[in-house]
């Protein structure tokens, strides 16, 4: 039985049978594959947890997102997702995982199908199986998978940058984006301030000791955002990598308090 194990989540593996199973990816998750000894189409696939393994959520393995590479139409796969944290009551409902096959496809559609789920004694395991129907490796097609619709970490910094752009020099809307910090791979964790002009002050918020790394003195676009007299909220989301529905859920706060039509 052919076995290729590998940490941490953004890996790539490839079959005898011309089959590459890839994770290495913006969001990708898939620390190790197994193909089935008895069924070279059937492949065992086991996420990375969604937290560090030194903390209490370290080992909780919601999120699995990978890509397929090196089948001819007509092929059928079946995959199996092991070792997860127990999402019987999403499936029961009918959750399924969702795919697109690229460059033709941009859009993420849900597998058709029956997906099927059970408790093991290493987790919770849902299987399913994929019919590839129009796909074509000449022009090298890739299809994706997914625990449900993925936001990358790209698309985050798109939609910062089109907001940021978009309300520069605003007459009344004030956004202001810096980076709180760095993530442990050096990705840039943004802090955005959203108001209206009202009740801004001449100040600026104060640096902290360890925190903004890009802040500037004289760089008005690095500089802390300025002061307001008025009530703060914050918002936050995305803690675990396989909460994107709360990326969507934010971009739609995002959308509601920039409509300039709303009241």
């Amino acid at each position: 039985m052919p076995v290729i194990d590998s940490n941490p989540q953004q890996n790539t593996f490839e079959f005898d049978n011309g089959i590459t199973i890839s994770s290495d990816f913006d969001s990708g998750n898939l620390s190790r594959c197994v193909q089935n000894a008895d069924d070279p189409y059937h492949f065992h696939l086991y996420p990375s947890g969604d937290g560090l393994p030194y903390s209490n959520v370290g080992h909780y393995k919601t999120w699995f997102y990978f890509s397929v590479k090196g089948i001819k139409a007509g092929d059928t796969l079946t995959f199996n997702v092991r070792n997860m944290a127990q999402q019987g009551k999403l499936y029961k409902a009918g959750l399924k995982p969702v795919f697109r096959v690229t460059p033709n496809s941009k859009k993420w559609k849900r597998c058709g199908g029956t997906v099927t789920w059970a408790y093991m004694n290493e987790g919770f395991s849902l299987t399913w199986t994929h019919h590839f129907n129009a796909f074509n490796s000449e022009r090298d097609d890739t299809a994706y998978f997914a625990w449900t619709y993925p936001y990358s970490f790209e698309e985050t910094l798109k939609k910062t940058r089109k907001i940021v752009k978009r309300f520069e020099n605003h007459e009344q809307i004030y956004v202001h984006r810096e980076v709180l910090y760095y993530s442990r791979e050096h990705r840039p964790m943004e802090l955005l301030t959203f108001t209206d002009k009202c009740g801004m002050t001449e100040e600026r918020e104060e640096t902290i000791e360890g925190l903004f790394p890009e802040h500037s003195d004289t760089d008005p676009t690095k500089m802390r955002p300025f002061k307001f007299d008025k009530q703060t909220i914050f918002l936050s989301c995305r803690v675990h990598p396989g909460e994107t529905p709360a990326s969507y859920v934010l971009n739609g706060i995002f959308n509601f308090i920039t409509n300039e039509k709303s009241e």
